[in-house]
């Protein structure tokens, strides 16, 4: 057997030499040729007969040699990330030619290495510009694996997918074709994000390449059939796609036959009676009128201002009068729902708004088109809701004129009397409806959102004509504004108290949508009323917090959005549940509300007084974490509302001045602002947005390019921002000696600098984390966002330096900030952006040198903030769940990329520290928010990252003595178990037996070749190892005997897998010991049952456990070993058997074991 052995490792090595050679030879030959001329480099890339002659011998030799293809995967599998070259993808692709069985294996490959940013989408560029001849001959088995990426769950796998479809739409023209097929096929798929994916990319693909995908015009009329089985979102990007393609730019030819259909579709969807269809009918309608309308090259001129179209028959023939009948036919096809003319006017109002600013194309709307509609609308915000009468009383309660700002401007001293006087009517329309659909109160903001939009375009970004409305009164309850409002409030029936709370969410909607219209406009006069409206619209929202917690049973919020299915939304719709038991002035967590207990006598309400108690002052704690509660659902701000962090000081006043009120920005105005930028950021950056939704509608969502883009010009002042709040933290901890437990750091103003610090850094780090900065078109942007965030004072020496060494300088300067991080998800936010700032300095001169620098940087900056006592605004010690995610972060962070001796280190660390755990409410010294409840996060950490480093090992340690790495991992396994012996938490057996099983599949996948080599030259040396593996076996039999006895669910699931795993390795030890005459040094014998204490189980014992059950608060375990590090007799598995679970019975335990 020694014989066969030993010539065995000669062939293994001359194969692995041939195919190192044959790499290097290719590899070398492109880059000389890259760095000796391009137009080389094109000329030999162009030479197909070279070309195809190299890469035929290479499959000659592959499908020839077993062993050379094995060596081949096996080498393009164990290469660092920094060695994988466009060769390489191009020989996996080769490899499933050839042998098609390998597709799964190669494809986890690949996915492993995409998940890990390995590979990005500029690979696929390079093996066009080298193996241009090769990769049309293996184009087929390249779709085929972006198809099956474009159903991935990860989503990065998925953005690649997505992204690799556009460059090779663009590059290969003779595919084009077949790309559209492939992803028309996707959007039959059932999972619902999948198809949303597709149809973005299909739209995104029609943008940038419209004349291509006009020629394939008719391929997409199926999508058509499919606009039933699609979410109101999904047919909103179908009907996009489909409407631009039937009538394109007037420059392309139109589609006829495309055209017909979608009239037709359209207009019988909007008479159906289902009202889920009209919604379809309503959507597909305004991509149809946009897209019909839109023709006009040139802007509108002086004589065109004064203007005006009275009615469509004064419009021209043409695509314009066309799309203005579309707008009539759907106004009376819905004239009778308040909730579909909203819908109709939200979404119109968007789209006009996304198409506009954005200037997708040369192309605008009509100009006669743009007048009369604009004039239309204006006339019907005016006549349903503008109020120039006296409020009355209803129902009781007495109205009036409230919030009126105009006056208070000195410039409307020649302004008409009866335009300041104007109110917009909330209240009556809530109290005392009308019944008329168009004079609903759903439908003003949608229509004024509509009307400011329109008068943006046709008045080039100006408002004068209807700014009265900015600072105009409102229709309110007397008592809005009343200290005692909510004793009042308590005192009205459930009806009315439903109705009151209806006109609070109705006002702060108009205040939103009203205050990001006029957020934009450059008049002093106006940018101090918005400021004005800006804080107003705050203090309103805080008010009505109490009033939610003394919601009647069964207040739900009245719609803001009008996208989602009416079964949906029933559904999905938050509902108060029960009336508080408590005092009328019960504590909530919400702003700080206080109320003089002097005032509270009586209210008098018009023709009968309400007879009040004396009602204590409110004083309510403030949610510093979350601004709104579930049942504050507001309708979402514009992204206007940036402008306002670009023009307006920030004072770091609470309150502020009343010189500063109107023209500096406060801590509570930087917050309500950012709260939203970084809700924005996050839907894009991470998702966080369910495909039923009606903010995808949104033109942050709809085009995410654009508003990294606006939000780009803000930069430099939300950084100024930060280093204002920083410096001020910086002083505040100076004031108390770094003492962070000092109450002084839990004052409502100092809890304010360190929210608005959190969400700076926050938004910095969505903002960097953006997957489409890799794109090279986003270069500039990229460079000039970098540039903001530099300090002040390098700014100047700096002239366009690369982004790889500004993006090291912007990473360093942000390390800096680990001092002022003063909250635990601050500190997670700060290590998401410098991870971030790490992967876009991957790039230039020393970036090998510097990325290794950065990661031993980010694992000191984790130790820290792991060392550290975290509280909570409060002043309590943090904890819960949302802790331990962040701890959990954190951990990750500190233990990455840590070789086995930094393991070794802080397992002897921990061992002698974790006794601490066994008493009551003790927690570690070296990490204070640790304690034995949430102990398994950190353990779980060791555990992971033991088996990821000797998994990273078995593939590319081949030099030297290969036994030290098992030496020193089965020392590191005996240290795990030690504290698993001395800290008896229920989740630490688990998560060390599940990764004990992990190691021993890794030893029977790699290390029994290893132990073969040293068996007789250091016997001693396998002695040992074999009795520190005997620790670990014997543990996991009495673990699993002791579980059975207690009928410990979650462990024995693992069981069957595991004696399977060992008598495996039970009887490859004794064949190898047999090979080499050692049989009588190896002895098989069955033990005995024992719990973990070492008593003998006679009896099973205890009641069904469910283990998961006692720590709730802990989260999910990561994803084990990748399937793809396994040798090629393994590879054919889809799934790693130590992560699955049985579900088989079997017979309990007696005294002798049944399962090993």
């Amino acid at each position: 057997m020694l014989p066969s052995y030993h010539q065995h490792i000669i062939d293994t090595k001359i194969f692995k030499s041939l195919v190192t050679t044959l790499r290097e030879i290719f590899t070398w030959r492109h880059s000389s040729q890259r760095e000796s001329s391009p137009a080389i480099d094109a000329r030999v890339a162009n030479d197909k007969q070279s070309q195809l002659e190299l890469f035929g011998f290479l499959q000659q030799g592959l499908k020839r040699s077993k062993r050379f293809y094995q060596m081949w995967q096996r080498t393009i599998s164990g290469l660092p990330a920094s060695e994988f070259k466009s060769f390489d993808f191009i020989m996996l692709l080769l490899l499933i030619h050839i042998n098609e069985d390998n597709t799964l294996f190669i494809e986890n490959l690949l996915r492993r290495r995409i998940k890990l940013e390995h590979i990005t989408v500029n690979i696929l560029d390079e093996i066009k510009t080298h193996f241009p001849h090769i990769l049309e001959q293996h184009i087929g088995t390249l779709m085929h694996i972006l198809h099956d990426f474009m159903r991935e769950k990860n989503r990065i796998v998925a953005d690649f997918a997505k992204a690799a479809y556009s460059v090779l739409f663009k590059i290969c023209n003779s595919i084009q074709k077949s790309i559209l097929k492939k992803l028309l096929e996707l959007t039959f798929d059932k999972s619902a994000q999948h198809v949303t994916t597709t149809l973005t990319l299909l739209r995104e693909l029609q943008r940038k390449n419209p004349k291509h995908v006009q020629n394939c015009a008719m391929l997409l009329m199926p999508l058509l059939d499919r606009l039933s089985d699609l979410t109101l979102p999904q047919t909103r990007l179908a009907m996009d796609l489909l409407c631009h393609v039937a009538f394109p730019e007037p420059k392309l030819p139109e589609c006829a036959p495309l055209q017909d259909q979608i009239e037709m579709v359209v207009k019988k969807q909007q008479i159906n009676r289902t009202e889920y269809v009209k919604r379809q009918g309503i959507i597909g309608c305004v991509q149809l009128i946009d897209a019909i309308a839109r023709i006009e090259t040139l802007l509108m001129n002086n004589e065109d201002l004064q203007t005006s179209v009275d009615s469509i028959t004064s419009l021209p023939d043409g695509r314009s009068k066309q799309a203005a009948n579309l707008i009539m036919l759907t106004q009376s096809a819905i004239c009778n729902s308040p909730e579909l003319l909203a819908l109709f006017y939200d979404e119109l109002a968007s789209v006009l708004n996304v198409r506009y600013y954005n200037q997708e194309s040369i192309y605008m709307l009509d100009n006669q088109f743009l007048m009369w509609l604009c004039e239309l609308m204006t006339y019907r915000f005016q006549q349903s809701f503008v109020n120039d009468h006296q409020p009355n009383t209803i129902k009781g309660i007495r109205l009036e004129c409230q919030k009126n700002i105009n006056e208070l401007d000195d410039t409307n001293v020649n302004t008409e009397a009866a335009v300041l006087d104007i109110g917009i009517n909330i209240s009556e329309l809530v109290l005392s409806p009308n019944g008329n659909a168009c004079d609903s109160v759903y439908v003003l903001a949608p229509l004024f959102h509509l009307v400011s939009v329109l008068h943006n375009q046709r008045y080039q970004y100006s408002l004068e004509l209807v700014n009265a409305l900015q600072g105009c009164a409102i229709v309110l309850p007397s008592f809005f504004d009343d200290p005692n409002y909510l004793a009042i409030f308590d005192n009205y029936d459930e009806e009315l108290q439903k109705r009151i709370l209806c006109i609070y969410f109705h006002t702060i909607n108009w205040m939103r949508v009203t205050t990001c219209a006029f957020a934009s406009q450059k008049d002093e006069a106006t940018r101090k009323r918005v400021l004005k409206r800006l804080a107003d619209l705050i203090c309103t929202e805080q008010r009505l917090k109490p009033l939610l917690a003394h919601a009647p049973t069964g207040f739900a919020p009245p719609p803001c959005q009008f996208l989602s299915h009416p079964k949906q939304s029933a559904t999905q719709h938050v509902v108060r549940d029960k009336r508080p038991a408590t005092s009328k002035a019960k504590a909530i967590n919400n702003e700080t509300i206080t109320e003089d207990p002097q005032s509270m006598d009586q209210s008098k309400l018009t023709d009968f007084s309400v007879k009040l108690g004396a009602c204590k002052s409110v004083k309510c704690k403030i949610n510093f974490e979350q601004l709104y509660g579930p049942m504050e659902r507001f309708r979402q701000l514009d992204v206007g509302i940036i402008v306002l962090l670009k023009e307006q000081p920030f004072s770091l006043n609470y309150p502020l001045e009343a010189d500063e009120v109107g023209t500096h920005l406060g801590l509570l105005e930087l917050r309500f602002i950012l709260t939203d930028l970084v809700h924005k950021l996050d839907t894009i950056i991470n998702g966080h947005q369910d495909v039923n939704e009606a903010d995808s509608l949104r033109s942050h969502v709809a085009k995410p390019e654009h508003f990294l883009s606006d939000l780009q010009k803000c930069l430099d002042e939300i950084h100024m921002c930060l280093i204002t709040l920083g410096a001020h933290i910086d002083e505040e901890l100076e004031r108390v000696n770094s003492v962070h437990s000092n109450l002084d750091l839990f004052k409502d103003r100092f809890n304010y600098v360190k929210t608005c610090f959190g969400l700076c850094i926050q938004l910095f780090a969505l903002y960097f984390s953006w997957n489409e900065w890799s794109d090279k078109s986003k270069t500039d942007l990229l460079q000039s966002s970098l540039y903001a965030l530099l300090p002040p004072g390098q700014r100047k020496t700096a002239k366009k330096p690369a982004i790889g060494r500004i993006a090291s300088q912007i990473f360093d300067y942000f390390l800096k900030y680990e001092k002022s991080t003063l909250v635990l998800s601050t500190a997670v936010q700060l290590h998401h952006l410098l991870r971030s700032l790490r992967k876009l300095s991957c790039s230039g001169d020393n970036a090998a040198q510097r990325n290794v620098q950065q990661g031993e940087d980010m694992r000191k900056f984790c130790t820290n903030m792991l060392r550290r006592k975290w509280y909570h605004s409060s002043g309590s010690v943090e904890k819960g769940a949302q802790c331990n995610i962040h701890l959990d972060e954190l951990i990750k962070g500190f233990l990455r990329d840590s070789p086995f001796e930094r393991q070794k280190d802080i397992l002897l660390a921990l061992r002698d520290e974790c006794l601490l755990l066994n008493k009551k409410d003790m927690a570690l010294e070296s990490i204070p928010n640790i304690k034995k409840a949430n102990f398994p996060l950190l353990f779980r950490g060791l555990c992971e990252i033991l088996i990821s480093t000797l998994n990273a090992q078995c593939s590319g340690y081949t030099e030297g003595d290969r036994f030290k790495l098992w030496e020193s991992t089965i020392c590191l396994l005996n240290g795990l178990l030690e504290i698993v012996q001395k800290v008896e938490q229920p989740r630490n057996f688990a998560l060390f037996l599940k990764h004990s099983q992990l190691f021993l599949k890794l030893l029977l996948q790699h290390g029994l070749s290893v132990l073969e080599t040293i068996v007789r030259d250091s016997p001693e040396r396998l002695t040992k190892f074999l009795r520190e593996l005997q620790n670990v076996t014997k543990f996991l039999h009495n673990l699993c005997c002791h579980s059975k006895s207690i009928k410990n669910t979650a462990i024995i699931s693992y069981i069957p897998s595991l004696r399977e795993t060992l008598e495996t390795l039970v009887f490859r030890m004794k064949a190898l010991l047999a090979a080499n005459k050692c049989h009588a040094a190896f002895h098989i014998s069955i033990l005995d049952n024992k719990d973990l204490h070492g008593d003998a189980i006679v009896t099973p014992r205890g009641s069904l456990i469910n283990e998961t059950k006692s720590d709730e608060e802990i989260p999910e375990d990561d994803a084990s070993v990748d399937e793809t590090v396994m040798d090629d007799d393994l590879a054919s598995r889809s799934v790693d058997s130590s992560t699955r679970r049985s579900t088989n019975s079997r017979s309990k335990s007696n005294s002798r074991s049944k399962c090993f």
